[in-house]
């Protein structure tokens, strides 16, 4: 893989805001930049998405059709579901050529890398825990194809209220113990995570191995991405 960019948390609304216009400008570029071989978005790039097999919501439309660019171009584009996405998985029984994956990724970039959006990797966070088990289930699966889409999509906008209003939390970095040593047993040797909306590094040594925790910061807030290229792992901010 010679160049990959991780982006996460755009919590895209109206086509007419400016988080959404310097997306569409970022993706622009990024059909350019032939060096480029992956894109991977670790969840929450809208502030809700449901993955209706052939309806696509206006402000879905332009982004979405970006996205479809890149692939075409041979981009391999991976989206991890957050917790604002909804049963995308099922798009790609209807040729959707994104690879939408629900739970995480393990990716070889110098080391093995632990890829998820984040947001279940406290797992004494039970009200969050609750709720996605409540979301995200089959039965409710099952109501997603049956119900008429503007009541999935109403549905998909509340929980997405509440769950950014009443149940999102702060980072606390001593919650990652767990997690860290978990991932070292599965021969982890770091992780990229988004939720959380800071733009951080985080070293641990565990029993004299380092385990690195990238965390992307939100595009919503500071325009923030991360690079691999030539072996490398960095940040970069996007500007006009």
């Amino acid at each position: 893989m010679r160049k990959a960019i991780f982006i996460a948390d755009a919590h895209l609304k109206s086509p007419y805001s400016q988080e959404y216009v310097d997306l569409v400008d970022f993706l622009k570029i990024l059909i350019k930049d032939d060096h480029l071989s992956a894109l991977f978005i670790l969840g929450d790039f809208f502030d809700f998405f449901v993955g209706f097999p052939h309806i696509v919501f206006y402000e879905h439309l332009e982004v979405m059709g970006l996205l479809k660019e890149l692939e075409k171009k041979g981009i391999s584009i991976f989206y991890l579901e957050g917790n604002h996405d909804f049963f995308l998985k099922k798009l790609n029984k209807y040729g959707c050529k994104i690879n939408f994956i629900s739970d995480y990724l393990a990716l070889n970039i110098n080391g093995k890398f632990y890829l998820s959006h984040g947001d279940l990797i406290y797992k004494r966070n039970y009200s969050h825990r609750i709720m996605t088990f409540f979301i995200k289930n089959r039965i409710t699966n099952l109501f997603s194809y049956i119900l008429p889409p503007h009541l999935v999509y109403h549905f998909a906008h509340l929980v997405s209220r509440f769950s950014r209003e009443r149940i999102r939390e702060d980072f606390n970095e001593n919650q990652l113990d767990n997690f860290v040593e978990k991932a070292l047993k599965d021969n982890y040797s770091g992780a990229i995570l988004g939720h959380f909306h800071k733009k951080t590094v985080i070293r641990r040594n565990h029993n004299d191995k380092i385990f690195t925790v990238y965390l992307l910061g939100s595009w919503q807030i500071d325009r923030s991405y991360l690079v691999y290229e030539n072996g490398n792992l960095f940040f970069e901010t996007f500007k006009k």
